[in-house]
């Protein structure tokens, strides 16, 4: 399939492969487009709604880095120096670059007054901007545990039936989390402040803004909780069959 095959050459070249720095360069671009976005729908939004586009904010940023950057190698002394010096730059970049910049026009300060007013203050938002590093480093931990598994998993016949399990599980889980989020009390609730005009783009941009996090939120707990319940059983029992398999 050549169309396939771009797709996977495409995917190769845009994950994990960029320099560090131009990682954080493309993320600080990303998180000063995402910021001026949710300032600018900051006067119509709810506080809820405005608490969960920082947070999306973040979580993208983070999310592009870990992404982005490419693996280091080498001893695993320099690959942790390198993570955590990443991390720095990112919590730095995140403060600095895209907090300080939103200070400079009044415009954009007003917004950010209100943004951090709704969210414990200048330092607590402060330390929520630079908590994306720390985000990034744990995250990058995950990454290579998967990375790990993914390797395993095609190498041995038992983690690859106990990883059919998981798939299932994931699925299962992340329509449950759909549901769970969908029929909270708060999505029956507009986002947009109330005799507030705003444009459709905007409406549905806060409601894409309520809907996304809590389902993501609701998804990873689950998920790890589901996993811990079901690894042991699922890695026992796929031993048994991969052991009947290979006797055979």
């Amino acid at each position: 399939m050549p169309a396939r095959g771009a797709v996977r050459a495409g995917l190769r070249r845009l994950l994990l492969s960029a320099h560090p720095a131009r990682s954080l360069v493309e993320t600080w671009v990303l998180g000063l487009v995402l910021l001026w976005a949710l300032a600018s729908m900051l006067p119509s939004l709810e506080q809820y709604a405005t608490t969960a586009g920082m947070f999306l904010l973040l979580g993208a940023c983070g999310m592009w880095c870990v992404l982005r950057t490419r693996l280091p190698s080498g001893a695993w002394a320099g690959q942790v120096f390198y993570e955590v010096s990443v991390s720095l730059a990112l919590a730095f970049v995140m403060v600095a670059g895209v907090m300080g910049p939103a200070n400079l026009w009044p415009w954009w300060r007003e917004r950010m007054v209100t943004l951090s007013a709704g969210n414990g203050g200048n330092l607590m938002l402060i330390l929520l901007f630079a908590a994306t590093g720390g985000g990034y480093f744990v995250t990058r931990i995950a990454l290579r545990i998967l990375l790990f598994w993914n390797d395993l998993r095609r190498r041995r016949l038992l983690w690859s039936i106990t990883n059919a399990h998981l798939v299932l599980v994931v699925v299962l889980v992340l329509a449950l989390a759909f549901i769970m989020a969908a029929s909270a009390p708060y999505m029956r609730d507009s986002p947009v402040v109330a005799g507030q005009p705003v444009d459709w783009f905007t409406a549905y941009l806060a409601r894409f803004i309520v809907t996304v996090l809590p389902t993501i939120g609701v998804f990873v707990i689950l998920g790890v909780m589901a996993l811990l319940v079901v690894l042991p059983p699922s890695a026992l029992l796929s031993y048994f069959i991969a052991r009947g398999t290979t006797r055979r």
